[in-house]
């Protein structure tokens, strides 16, 4: 089959390149590497690192990715030079990956990229599944220039929320599949332009165009693992509440199989602490009465200057009449649920002066009216919700890890046509029939594009699914549960449970503005001598206003001005 590659989008053979031998390695959750060796060190002279190389088997795309390192070696006063080419997840190892946190700033609440992650967790601070997390991570990287596109992506496991610190792309990734153990992340080249990254389950990949006879391949290489099988797994959640400085330990199971015992060989437990709920409890003792414009003590309760005086209640009224009730002491805070209005109370009051002249007098006194009652009441602020615990987890791990694993490797010629990462390899043996039940991903492609044989191993994922059953214990054991996930959608730094605003009754008696029908001043000196000050409005004609006006004196022989109340001039002769 014919080999060909094209560097910056030129088409190049083997022989203008000075290729002696071509190598592809393809992994699944790790970075494919294309490396040439050159028949001459003067070849490398074509190539400067960062250039874009695809490379062709007939016309199939087999990789494409760029130039990362260039390397010349002394052997035995020879030089030899070679070339590793990197595909996309080499870009993906080398962007930090960010998320969007709301946060307040000098100039108001914006968005802000932040090194701190929280994997699991949407930019609406909702809780998402692996397969949502991975497009996230995905699209991000995309964004910052990585050259591939996402292709198809079926895992729906839950997870949980794990909190971390700058991370690659590459490093959110693999952090993410712990969750999914069985799955496969891959290159798929065959398109064009940009490489597709797929993420598939077990039972998504491809089989058929993975099926290796014993006839067709040189050397072939099978273990069975039964130690890495699962009889069950049990999922730990413990939440640590605290209500009022106090601690309580809350422990939910999740098993699958329902009915397996985490005391038991082969169980994975997993042990996860998710966030707890804090919480603290505030008392506020209110004292409420009902509004009564009829009487006087009322009246006199909340106007002062009445307390002691002796008067009729012509007229009254309340500016908003929803409640007929009143807050008369504490604070009615919004957690109560009770409706309040600041609202004013009005009255027209007559009274008797001691010579027996009548005053009529405006009052107004401002309420807080409400529909609340005396008591004592218990409000809790929230200052952390408690995390939610993800659905099916135990069922998900002990599906991708409970039945049995093969490992091993086959060693196949002329084989550059086909495809094998991604795909499920299964064995045809006469000699070993048992070997018709394997089902294992191919986790590693070498191909050598110069003499035609690929080497496939394949297995559990080495870079997700334990070597041994005892490192599956340790999936969760690097994990932080997020104490601030919750905060990532707003700027504040905590979260309070509802709106605890509060509403005092310290200001209720008021007032307000009075108006006077009249006005007396009166005072008795020496000798019982009386000496009175009477404003009547019932001295003035209809419509008339009397006021501070300026008139003109003479004082002292010079024109002089003063203040006098007095209404308007009218003239007496028209």
């Amino acid at each position: 089959m014919a080999i060909s590659f094209k560097v910056n989008g030129v088409s190049k053979t083997p022989e203008e390149l000075g290729v002696a031998e071509a190598k592809i390695t393809k992994r699944c959750g790790a970075r494919d590497e294309l490396k040439l060796r050159f028949a001459s060190p003067e070849y490398a002279a074509q190539f400067s690192e960062g250039d874009a190389i695809e490379a062709f088997a007939g016309t199939l795309r087999k990789f494409k990715g760029y130039a990362a390192k260039i390397q010349i070696e002394l052997l035995g006063g020879l030089q030899r030079a070679s070339l590793t080419a990197h595909n996309a997840w080499g870009e993906l190892e080398r962007i930090a990956y960010q998320q969007a946190w709301t946060r307040s700033t000098a100039t108001g609440v914006r968005s802000v990229y932040r090194g701190k992650v929280v994997l699991g967790q949407n930019a609406a601070g909702a809780k998402i599944g692996v397969g949502d997390q991975i497009r996230d991570i995905l699209s991000y990287a995309i964004s910052c220039g990585a050259n591939l596109q996402i292709g198809n992506i079926d895992i729906d496991s839950a997870m949980l929320l794990d909190e971390a610190r700058d991370l690659s792309c590459a490093q959110a990734l693999l952090r993410v599949m712990k969750w999914s153990p069985n799955a496969a992340a891959f290159f798929d080249y065959s398109g064009s332009g940009a490489p597709t990254l797929h993420v598939l389950k077990k039972g998504s990949l491809l089989r058929e165009n993975a099926s290796i006879s014993e006839s067709g391949a040189l050397k072939i290489s099978v273990s069975p693992r039964p130690d890495l099988s699962l009889a069950g797994v049990s999922v730990k959640y413990e939440r640590e509440n605290v209500a009022n400085g106090e601690s309580s330990l809350e422990v939910e199971e999740d098993n699958y199989p329902a009915n397996i015992s985490s005391a038991a060989k082969n169980v994975l437990v997993m042990s996860v602490d998710l966030e707890g709920k804090r919480s603290s409890c505030d008392t506020f003792r209110i004292v409420c009465g009902t509004i009564n414009l009829t009487s006087r003590q009322w009246w006199r309760k909340h106007i002062p200057s009445l307390s002691s005086a002796d008067f009729t209640i012509v007229e009254s009224s309340l500016d908003d009449t929803t409640y007929q009730r009143e807050l008369l002491e504490g604070s009615i805070v919004a957690g109560m649920n009770f409706g309040k209005i600041r609202t004013a109370a009005r009255a027209k009051i007559r009274y008797s002066m001691p010579d027996g002249t009548s005053i009529t007098k405006s009052v107004a006194a401002n309420i807080l009216s409400t529909n609340a009652s005396t008591g004592t009441y218990y409000i809790w602020r929230v200052s952390q919700y408690a995390e939610q615990m993800p659905q099916g987890l135990a069922q998900a791990v002990y599906e991708a890890a409970s039945e049995l694993q093969y490992e091993g490797s086959a060693t196949l010629s002329d084989s550059l046509g086909s495809e094998y990462i991604g795909r499920l390899v299964s064995i045809s043996s006469a000699s070993h029939p048992e070997w018709a039940s394997v089902k294992s991903n191919a986790v590693c492609v070498e191909e050598n594009l110069s003499t035609g044989s690929t080497l496939v191993k394949f297995g559990p994922p080495k870079h997700l699914y334990p070597d041994e059953i005892s490192e599956l214990f340790r999936i969760n054991r690097n994990r932080k549960s997020s104490d601030s996930a919750f905060t990532r959608s707003n700027a504040t730094l905590t979260i309070q449970g509802g709106d605890f605003s509060a509403d005092a009754a310290a200001d209720n008696g008021a007032e307000g503005d009075c108006a006077y029908e009249r006005l007396m001043v009166s005072s008795t000196g020496q000798n019982s001598v009386s000496r009175n000050i009477d404003i009547n409005s019932a001295d003035l004609a209809a419509n008339e206003t009397a006021s501070m006006r300026t008139i003109f004196v003479c004082q002292n022989g010079y024109l002089a001005t003063a203040k006098v109340l007095m209404t308007s001039p009218v003239n007496y002769y028209s």
